[in-house]
């Protein structure tokens, strides 16, 4: 194409300066172009990499919700149970003040974890939720 511009731009003028100057232009309009060309390529490849790095740390964080949840969830039933039987034998104790008291430490202990265990699966609804507000769906 730029052949084709030199050659009418030389049929039209008879005079070397004139082609000369012609042809520089050309040159550093061909050379805007390209450096143009050049910064939108290195962009895009930015945000590429960029856009990665963000697919990347969420996945992980959905990973994390998943395993969160998963834990928080093998614990919570034995923790039930747990908080159940205390219940039942501090009906069944009767009067003696120190088998109350260490059932009393025990409930506040199992009580204590499954707060801990509420925390870990609400953490875990949180990165779903979060994650399918920024177009990465998680199921978990």
């Amino acid at each position: 194409m730029m052949v084709a511009i030199y050659w009418t731009f030389d049929s039209i003028a008879s005079g070397q300066n004139l082609t000369r100057t012609l042809i520089a232009a050309l040159v550093i309009i061909y050379g805007i172009f390209t450096q143009s060309l050049i910064n939108s390529r290195k962009a895009a490849l930015e945000e590429k990499e960029r856009t990665q790095k963000q697919l990347i740390q969420s996945e992980k964080l959905a990973a994390l919700g998943a395993v969160a949840a998963g834990v928080a969830h093998e614990v919570k039933n034995p923790l039930a149970i747990i908080v159940q039987g205390i219940e039942y034998l501090k009906s069944s104790l009767g009067s003696d003040a120190r088998l109350m008291d260490v059932s009393d430490r025990i409930e506040k202990s199992a009580l204590r974890a499954d707060n801990i265990v509420k925390g870990l699966l609400s953490y875990s609804r949180q990165i779903s939720i979060k994650m399918e507000r920024g177009g990465y769906c998680s199921d978990h």
